[in-house]
Formats: C-alpha cells, structure tokens, sequence
C-alpha cells in the first residue's frame, strides 16, 4: 500500500521526466513508471536524460498497444516499426527489452524485482476500444495529492 501509487493526467509525455526525478530525489525508494507508448512517443527526449543521470533505482515500463488509445486508436508510430526499446538503448540505457510472450513477461517480473538499474521494458498488448476514463484534472488538487503522498512515504 505504497501512497505514491497514483497517476499523473494532462502531463503527456511528462511522466518518465516525473519518474526521473523521483528517483534522483529518493535514491532509496524504487520507483517504477507506467505508461503508454503514446506518452512514451510525445516525451522521447526523457530517454536521454534518464541515460545522462541513470539512477539504479528507476525502472520504466511502456504497454505499447501500438495506438493512441485514448483518442480512438489510431496507430502509433510503433505500428509502423518504431522500437521504444531500440530508442532507449540508443540514448544510452543499457537494460532494455521488449516483451511479447508469457514467458518473457515472468522473466521480466523475475528481472523488475531484483533490479538494481536503470530499465526500460516495453510490453507488447493488444490494441482494444476501452471504455473512457476521465480521471481528475485539477492541476492544484494534483499538486496536493503528490505533495501528501511524499509526505506520507516520509513518515513510515
């Protein structure tokens, strides 16, 4: 029941930028950023400078359904051969991996928990039509609600 489990919104590409910083405030905490490869796409400059301070305890995961999901599922430039993990390696992170089968999904659970690196693993799913969520966009309630939650991690 870790309270920095939350999500950022309205911050496309933001959130490996968000990730970074917190592990380089908390080098004793792992942090793990999941995200789209939407978002992933809108902030590739991150991955060169995740490369350029590469903390040991930041692990980036990116569910690439190869679309824009929140907008109706037009296709994404991974669709058409884009390799997220070829773009982090490229920048300088060195553990990267993409992940297709159930077997290399466990090995990826086995790999996340006893990592002491920068990772960046992109996992291939499915493209579906879910339902959309509109979760809160209050810039200041965000704030706040990050703000306890560091807070709150502080005091245990």
């Amino acid at each position: 029941d870790n309270p920095l489990n939350f999500y950022f919104w309205g911050a496309m590409g933001g959130a490996m930028l968000c990730g970074l910083g917190l592990a380089l405030t908390r080098p004793d905490d792992h942090v793990m950023v999941i995200t789209g490869d939407g978002e992933a796409l809108m902030g590739l400059g991150s991955f060169a400078a995740i490369a350029q301070h590469n903390p040991d305890n930041l692990s980036i995961i990116i569910l690439d359904n190869e679309s824009y999901g929140e907008t109706g599922l037009q296709d994404s430039a991974t669709a058409s051969g884009v390799s997220l993990a070829s773009v982090a390696q490229s920048c300088g992170i060195e553990n990267t991996r993409t992940v297709s089968t159930d077997e290399e999904l466990h090995d990826l659970q086995h790999a996340l928990k006893n990592s002491s690196e920068t990772s960046v693993s992109v996992i291939k799913i499915a493209a579906e039509n879910q339902p959309r969520v509109t979760p809160l966009r209050d810039g200041v309630e965000l704030k706040v609600r990050f703000k306890s939650a560091l807070k709150k991690l502080d005091s245990q």
